[in-house]
């Protein structure tokens, strides 16, 4: 009996101890977490002053840049008076250091707007924020409730598609079936819309100007997506989908002096990825901005000099990073009846 006694005594004294170690360890867990908690906290308080600082500097800049404006403007106005002589190409020289002081004030205000210092690399995501989310609150809203991880597949329809039984509701359907739960519909036309609301999709009817572009920005502007742009290929082979440079057969150069030559088929603006950047941001304003300006223009041409095409004195580069997504795997017409269909005929 006192065997027993001493053996439940020493059992309970080793539960003790073994409770004392564990209530040491998690006190002493906690205290790491509270140490650390601080230190976030303190990192925190310092990004928040430098932001600050880069916002405060930010706007002296405008105000000089805005007061440069003005004073160019004024010895436009001044040049323009002048008879067209000499003095008319000063007075186009003024009127061009005007415009690109007016650029460059924009570039500043957006800065200050959107949190961005001078520095900010323009290929590093744009997160959300307050700010950007009151300038369009009903898709800021609709975009939180559908999005995952920030990401969203939009599909921007056109009235072609619209019909019942067109290519909105077999998209629509496909999606379903496949589970994506973060799929928009942002519809151009009102047939797009009821469709839309028919299959139970959310769906947002932006503003008709820039056309698919135009609405591309308004969700892009809120920053959804994590990827620079990504967008698929209309070739049918590595040569043709991924590009190649080879000598030009019309070599009209000096004996001995090959020239060389680019080749790739174009990227399809059917489907492409793009992330929130102020590069992608660019991109898609000058598409937008030369879509309004010539209505009548093709798209997709003008998604491919923008991307594609290099600045020179003709054409001023977004400088985006682009990739060609697998032609394999993001599969178009061509692919399919000439590799997979010819190769299992």
């Amino acid at each position: 009996m006192q065997a027993n006694l001493l053996s439940d005594e020493k059992h309970r004294r080793e539960l003790a101890e073994q409770a004392r170690r564990q209530i040491l360890l998690e006190s002493t867990r906690l205290k790491n977490d509270l140490q650390h908690a601080e230190a976030v906290a303190d990192a925190a308080q310092h990004d928040r002053e430098a932001a600050m600082a880069q916002a405060s500097q930010a706007q002296n800049h405008l105000d000089q840049l805005s007061s440069t404006v003005q004073q160019l403007v004024q010895r436009n106005e001044q040049a323009a008076k002048v008879s067209l002589s000499s003095d008319f190409q000063e007075a186009q020289a003024a009127k061009l250091e005007a415009q690109e002081a007016t650029k460059q004030a924009h570039t500043v205000t957006t800065r200050v707007k959107f949190g961005l210092s001078s520095r900010h690399d323009r290929h590093s995501i744009i997160h959300p924020s307050s700010e950007r989310d009151a300038s369009n609150p009903k898709l800021a809203g609709l975009l939180r409730k559908v999005a995952i991880d920030q990401e969203v597949l939009v599909a921007i329809c056109t009235k072609e598609m619209g019909p019942p039984g067109g290519m909105l509701s077999l998209w629509g359907q496909a999606v379903q079936q496949a589970g994506i739960d973060n799929a928009i519909v942002a519809a151009l036309d009102p047939d797009c819309l009821r469709v839309a609301e028919h299959l139970r999709m959310p769906a947002f009817q932006p503003s008709l100007q820039g056309g698919a572009f135009g609405a591309t920005a308004k969700f892009q502007a809120l920053s959804q997506r994590d990827s620079d742009v990504e967008a698929a290929s209309d070739g049918f082979t590595n040569a043709t989908a991924y590009g190649q440079v080879k000598q030009d057969e019309d070599n009209k150069s000096a004996p001995g002096n090959p020239t060389l030559k680019a080749e790739m088929m174009g990227l399809s603006p059917g489907l492409f990825f793009v992330r929130p950047t102020r590069a992608s941001l660019d991109l898609v304003d000058l598409i937008t901005s030369r879509l309004l300006a010539r209505p009548s223009a093709n798209p997709n041409k003008m998604f491919n000099e923008a991307i594609l095409m290099p600045t020179s004195t003709q054409h001023i580069s977004p400088g985006v990073h682009a990739r060609v997504l697998d032609y394999m795997d993001f599969i178009n017409s061509g692919t399919l009846f000439s590799r997979v269909k010819g190769s299992t005929a």
